[in-house]
């Protein structure tokens, strides 16, 4: 549409110039043709500038839409939060009081003050060593100033894991999942979401016959993340010995922040 535009306004240029020139030869009687040359020259440098002209602003239009359309989503986005605001309801301190009740922390110091008045002692140091774990990790959160959690669970076969989160530019995050199983060996996943939609997965395993596992089965994987609305850009499965991650690396991936789980 630009470019036909343009097109239509040289047209105009070029037929106005010869009607002007013309007009001039043949309704003024006292200018000589050299006047008249003179003339269609200046006129076809003015043309030629103004050409240049509108040259030099298309890409000042095509930026015009670029930011106009910016806005629109922005705008958007806006329009979104601020529903998301109207719903959010300030917390009474009878729903904090209720909230702190039911923590973690709060509970296992209740069952450990129980079980010491009760004399189990068995429950009693173990609700100890849990709440060890989790006052290490609020350590670790308050020295580093990050987030560190404490992830209670059980998993036959797993004997330990590691889940990072990190925060790229713009609208991109990454998670690295390592697991560690007794039968199954090393599992190393790196998963990376662009734009709220575009997932890209890939995962190492270092089991041959689990890493057939994990491919004879990723067409379901697949389905199930089409269902969540997401789209799967990239999907690779591979050995985890050739393609080792090494975290010092995980700079150049543009990570700006983020949170370690340590199970």
């Amino acid at each position: 549409n630009n470019n036909q535009t343009m097109q239509n306004i040289f047209k105009n240029q070029e037929f106005i110039k010869q009607n002007i020139v013309k007009n001039l030869a043949f309704n003024v009687e006292n200018l000589d043709l050299e006047q008249v040359q003179d003339l269609s020259k200046n006129l076809s440098n003015l043309s030629r500038r103004l050409n240049e002209s509108l040259k030099e602003l298309e890409p000042y239009t095509q930026n015009a839409k670029l930011n106009q359309a910016e806005l629109k989503n922005l705008e958007h986005k806006l329009n979104l939060s601020t529903k998301d605001l109207a719903q959010i309801k300030p917390k009474t301190e009878q729903d904090i009081a209720e909230s702190l009740h039911h923590d973690v922390k709060s509970t296992l110091l209740q069952i450990s003050n129980l079980a010491k008045n009760e004399g189990n002692e068995a429950v009693y140091n173990q609700a100890n060593r849990l709440l060890a774990q989790i006052e290490i990790n609020q350590l670790m959160s308050l020295a580093n100033d990050s987030i560190n959690t404490y992830l209670p669970f059980s998993w036959d076969d797993l004997n330990d894991s590691k889940i990072m989160f990190r925060r790229g530019k713009k609208d991109k995050f990454f998670a690295q999942i390592k697991l560690e199983f007794a039968k199954l060996g090393d599992l190393e996943i790196l998963i990376s979401l662009n734009n709220e939609k575009y997932i890209d997965i890939n995962i190492m395993a270092e089991n041959i016959e689990f890493r057939k596992t994990i491919y004879e089965n990723a067409h379901e994987l697949k389905r199930n993340i089409n269902k969540a609305g997401l789209l799967s850009a990239n999907f690779f499965v591979g050995d985890i010995i050739r393609s080792k991650f090494d975290t010092r690396n995980m700079k150049n991936l543009d990570l700006e922040m983020g949170m370690d789980k340590k199970v």
